[in-house]
């Protein structure tokens, strides 16, 4: 009838195959479609609640992660042009932040520890542990510039050890090795 209702009629018998009437059944699609009606309707508002929860999640902790994860690539890329003197301070309640954080300033603080024990052994000697040539060259030069400019003088002393190479020669090189580390602790 195109108006949602369906019909089924049935004919009633006897057992004895004798009719005694028709059973008619009525079943109307309306109420079904109401209720498919319903749920997709709160399928919807299921999906818009979630969609609108996920972009506050984004924007909450999406900021929150961000941030610290950009001081850590501004920290890493300072570590990787050798500036090493800035310490890493993020403050970050990730875990796994935290610790990067942490990671990273203890590669900082082992890269200055590194190059503070290699510039000291470019400019002082292995075996005394006082400043070497290289040393002394720059020194000097920085003195002559200032006593130049100021027009005051300045003193330079040198020390020979007298009879060292005789110590080298006769009593082997560990002995004036010995001897130097001494001279070098009393100066």
């Amino acid at each position: 009838n195109n108006d949602s209702t369906y019909y089924i009629s049935l004919p009633l018998s006897t057992r004895a195959g004798e009719q005694r009437g028709t059973l008619r059944l009525g079943y109307s699609e309306i109420d079904t479609e109401e209720q498919i009606e319903q749920i997709f309707r709160r399928g919807l508002y299921i999906s818009l609640a979630f969609l609108v929860l996920n972009t506050f999640l984004v924007l909450f902790w999406g900021r929150r992660i961000v941030r610290p994860l950009q001081k850590l690539r501004h920290a890493a890329r300072n570590i990787a042009t050798g500036s090493l003197d800035e310490k890493l301070v993020v403050d970050s309640t990730i875990t796994e932040i935290a610790n990067l954080a942490e990671d990273l300033n203890r590669m900082r603080a082992g890269l200055v520890k590194q190059a503070n024990t290699l510039k000291h052994q470019a400019s002082h000697d292995a075996l005394t542990g006082l400043p070497n040539r290289l040393l002394l060259t720059n020194r000097m030069e920085y003195i002559i510039s200032i006593s130049s400019r100021s027009k005051e003088p300045f003193t330079f002393m040198l020390m020979d050890l007298d009879g060292f190479k005789e110590i080298n020669d006769t009593l082997g090189h560990m002995a004036g090795d010995l001897l130097l580390q001494q001279v070098a602790t009393r100066l």
